[in-house]
Parts: C-alpha cells; sequence; structure tokens
C-alpha cells in the first residue's frame, strides 16, 4: 500500500511537471514569467532606491529638486546647486560656467 501510495504522488509530480512545461511553452506562459521577472527586477530596483533614500534622509543629505537646482544655477549659487542638483546637471553647469568679470 505504502509503495502505490508512493507511485501515485510521483505520477501526480510528474503531471504537474508536464503542465508546467507545457504552460511555459505557450506564449501566455512566455508572458506570465517575463511579466513576473520584470516585477521583481521593479522591485529589486525600488527596494535599493528607498534605501539609499532613507540613509540620506537619516544623515541629513538633502534629496535633489530640479526647480530648486534651476534656481540656484540661474542666481549662480554653486553650493546650494551643489545640494539640489543631479551630478550629471552640476558637472554640465560647471563645464559651460563662465566666471564674471572683476
Amino acid at each position: 500500500m505504502s509503495i502505490a501510495r508512493a507511485l501515485e504522488h510521483d505520477a501526480v509530480l510528474i503531471g504537474a511537471v508536464l503542465v508546467g512545461f507545457y504552460f511555459l511553452s505557450t506564449r501566455a506562459g512566455q508572458e506570465l514569467v517575463a511579466k513576473l521577472a520584470s516585477t521583481a527586477v521593479d522591485a529589486t530596483n525600488n527596494a535599493a532606491a528607498g534605501v539609499v533614500l532613507g540613509v540620506g534622509d537619516s544623515i541629513g543629505v538633502p534629496r535633489t529638486n530640479r526647480q530648486r537646482c534651476q534656481l540656484a544655477i540661474d542666481n549662480d549659487e554653486y553650493f546650494e546647486a551643489s545640494k539640489y542638483c543631479t551630478l550629471s546637471e552640476l558637472f554640465a553647469w560647471e563645464k559651460s560656467y563662465i566666471p564674471p568679470d572683476p
């Protein structure tokens, strides 16, 4: 009786695996796997971004702010721009910056 139950359990397991392989071979199955993988990657990226922002907030690093960045650039305030601009914006401004004549 025990051997028969084990074989029955194995047959069910093998059947489930075969149905799974068949489903994954279809277009719908492939799209489902792609969506699940994409969701997992997005969740990981969002979690990492949340950790970085949380650490920055806890130690007092201001978040980037496009409006404040542009205002600081317009007023030639390098220190303020360094707080609110992204690094690429800050480098682009520095590269194009021409200091005023004394």
